[in-house]
């Protein structure tokens, strides 16, 4: 559990062991006790963060929490790029995918609408470690329980991201 004020872990690795060619896949389920409030779309990088790398480097990534709901972002140093928004509600468990595939980034949660938006620049050069419950640059930190985060080194199929929902959704009790 997450509370909001000062909770987070960090990994001893950075997305850049994790993410190669400009392509990741992620999985997550969440249970937010409260949303944080919106920011500027260019500064998204600075909202909620399940979970983020970069802050030192020039390039980071990550998923926002916010009251307009989860965006995956990249900022590769010059230009920021998001998927757009995927509804979310505080108070209920939620299972949010996304990826990013080429140059375009996606963000779902639960069965609703996929989200998606372009995206820029080479996250693999990421180097700094990656950050769950709390963001790198402006210490915003989420508020309630993550129950389980699965970050992919490629994009998966249509037919293992359906799997993957499918197991996550069984497990925990969201829908896929």
């Amino acid at each position: 559990h997450f509370d909001g004020v000062s909770d987070r872990m960090d990994s001893t690795s950075t997305l850049g062991d994790v993410v190669t060619a400009s392509a990741f896949e992620f999985a997550a389920v969440y249970l937010p006790d409260s949303l944080g409030a919106d920011v500027v779309v260019s500064s998204s990088r600075n909202a909620e963060a399940i979970f983020t790398s970069g802050g030192a480097a020039p390039i980071d990534m990550g998923i926002t929490v916010q009251t307009s709901g989860v965006t995956v972002f990249v900022y590769n140093g010059s230009s920021y790029a998001s998927s757009g928004y995927a509804a979310i509600s505080a108070g209920a468990a939620s299972l949010i995918t996304g990826r990013l595939d080429g140059g375009t980034l996606y963000a779902r949660v639960g069965s609703g609408a996929e989200a998606s938006g372009a995206a820029g620049g080479n996250i693999s050069a990421t180097t700094d470690t990656v950050r769950i419950g709390c963001n790198f640059n402006a210490g915003a930190f989420v508020d309630g329980k993550l129950a389980t985060i699965i970050i992919c080194n490629a994009v998966l199929s249509a037919s293992e991201r359906a799997s993957l929902r499918t197991y996550l959704a069984a497990k925990y009790a969201v829908t896929a």
